[in-house]
C-alpha cells in the first residue's frame, strides 16, 4: 500500500484513526506517512508524541524487513519519546503498548546479538488502542 494523497483531505482525528487503523493492519510505513501529516502540524509536546508514534511504527517496518539495527534504532528513539506521556494521551493507550515494544525491542536486541535465532513472531507486535476517544 503506497500513501494515498487524499490522506491530506482528512483532519487531524481523521488522520490519526487512519494512522491507527494502517499502525494495526501491520501498513507501518503508511502509518508512518499519515501521522508525519499530523506531526508537520503541531508543535511542542503533542509534535513529540506523534514523532514517538512514527519511531515505533518505522521501527516494525524496518524489523518486518529483517533490518535489525534500524528496527533497534527506531524502536529506542520511539519508546524513548513516548514515555514520557501519561498511560494514555490523545485517547491512545501508551502503557501497555510501551511494554510490549520493549518486549520486541528485547527480542530485536537478542536477534542482534545472536542469543535469538528464530523468526519472529509478529503476534507479539502491540495494537494502538483507543481508550479515551473524547482526547482527541
Amino acid at each position: 500500500m503506497k500513501f494515498q494523497p487524499e490522506f491530506a483531505i482528512l483532519s487531524q482525528q481523521e488522520k490519526i484513526e487512519k494512522g491507527v487503523v494502517l499502525f494495526n493492519s501491520g501498513h507501518f510505513f503508511e502509518c508512518h506517512d499519515v501521522i508525519e501529516e499530523v506531526w508537520q502540524e503541531w508543535t511542542g509536546k503533542d509534535r513529540t508524541f506523534f514523532q514517538g508514534i512514527i519511531h515505533v511504527a518505522v521501527g516494525f517496518y524496518h524489523l518486518d524487513n529483517e533490518n535489525y539495527r534500524g528496527s533497534r534504532s527506531q524502536l529506542t528513539k520511539g519508546i524513548s519519546k513516548l514515555q514520557h506521556y501519561g498511560p494514555v494521551y490523545y485517547g491512545i493507550e501508551l502503557k501497555d503498548f510501551l511494554a510490549q515494544v520493549s518486549r520486541c525491542l528485547h527480542w530485536v536486541n537478542e536477534r542482534e546479538e545472536r542469543i535469538e535465532t528464530a523468526p519472529f513472531d509478529v503476534a507479539l507486535i502491540p495494537r494502538l488502542r483507543f481508550v479515551d476517544q473524547s482526547i482527541i
